[in-house]
Parts: structure tokens; sequence; C-alpha cells
């Protein structure tokens, strides 16, 4: 499976079944592993200790179904897996979010150049979504570069309409 694994437009399930398969297992039902492990882990925890499973994503999951198939699927079972633990375990303090880097202009932030990175942002991102009380929104988007959380699903939907 490579970025480059694609189908006609027109066509698209003419993909191999094992290409498919195999990028919705990468994605999303890894994703589904790895939050169980997750949950399982919480409870050896002392109590005081913030307890947060933090899935880094992109926009994928909002777009329509005529960007990349391939990701697209497993993206979308990773967001809604996300969204199904928050909203399960987050009241009892098993928070669960699925986050993403927005430019200043609210796009998806995408390239594999590094100048479209900003690490430090993740890190801060990450670190105060672990140090939050409360779950709060599953659903987060944080700009590059110093810039806004988007923690309400209202704010995130203006990003998600303005991309669209």
């Amino acid at each position: 499976l490579t970025r480059s694994s694609s189908f006609p437009e027109e066509d698209p399930l003419s993909l191999p079944f094992s290409d498919f398969y195999q990028g919705a297992v990468v994605i999303g039902i890894n994703v589904y592993a790895a939050a169980q492990r997750a949950l399982k882990g919480f409870d050896k925890l002392p109590a005081d200790v913030p307890k947060a499973f933090i899935s880094n994503g992109n926009v994928l999951p909002w777009m329509n179904p005529l960007v990349p198939f391939l990701s697209l699927v497993g993206k979308k079972a990773a967001r809604d897996i996300i969204q199904v633990a928050a909203n399960a375990y987050g009241p009892s303090g098993k928070r669960f979010y699925y986050s993403y880097q927005v430019t200043s202009e609210g796009k998806g932030a995408a390239g594999e150049n590094e100048k479209y990175w900003d690490l430090q942002e993740h890190a801060d991102t990450f670190y105060r979504l672990w140090k939050q009380a409360e779950q709060g929104n599953w659903h987060v988007e944080f700009e590059m570069f110093g810039g806004r959380l988007y923690e309400t699903s209202e704010q995130c939907q203006l990003v998600v309409e303005h991309l669209a």
C-alpha cells in the first residue's frame, strides 16, 4: 500500500480488495486496538494521573469521499472510534481525542515538507489535552505556530465549512 495507491474517481470500486482492506486496517482498526489497550492501561495508573488517548490525524474524515479513498475509510473509522470512546469513557476521566493541525487560514495542514508541521504546537496541544480536567470536545483542531485551539464543535464546523 502506497500513497500513490489510487482509483479512478468514476470507478471507485476498482481498487483491489486487498488494498482497500489494508488501508482500513492500518488506519482504522489499529486505532481501535490502541484505544482498547490504552483503556486497560488507564486502570493501572494512580487515580491522580490524567488519562488521555490522543489520536493525531488530519481533516480527511470531514471531507467528501472523492479524496484519497484508502485513507478516508480508515480515518473515518478512527474518528468514529474516538468519538464513541470519548462519549462512553470521558465522563469517568478516561479521555479520548482526535486532533490535528490546521493552517492559520483554517485549512488542513498537508505535505511531507517539515515546514507544514509545527512539532512544538503538537506537543503543547497534547499536553494541554492531557492536563485538562474534563473530556471536553473529542474533536480538536489546533493552529500551527502558536495559534488557536478549536475545542467546540461549532468552531470545528466553521473550519470544516471553510475547507469545503
